[in-house]
């Protein structure tokens, strides 16, 4: 995550954007519907969140937000 915050060329922050929305995909699969974990997986909403935020601010996605 911080290395696409740090990053500029926005092919390689498109890649590490990609890398760590799997990364979340890929730990939230394994917590599954288990108890517990409320604060990984809150970290993991802030995480999406910031990733968003990459997506938008430095990649110029639309804010599909903005649309509600």
């Amino acid at each position: 995550m911080e290395k696409a915050m740090r990053d500029r060329d926005p092919a390689r922050l498109t890649t590490c954007v990609q890398d760590a929305e799997w990364a979340i995909f890929q730990r939230w699969q394994e917590l599954g519907a288990r108890s517990g974990q409320t604060e990984e997986r809150a970290e993991m909403a802030a995480g999406g969140e910031q990733l968003l935020s990459i997506k938008i601010l430095k990649l110029k996605w639309p804010d599909f937000r903005t649309n509600l």
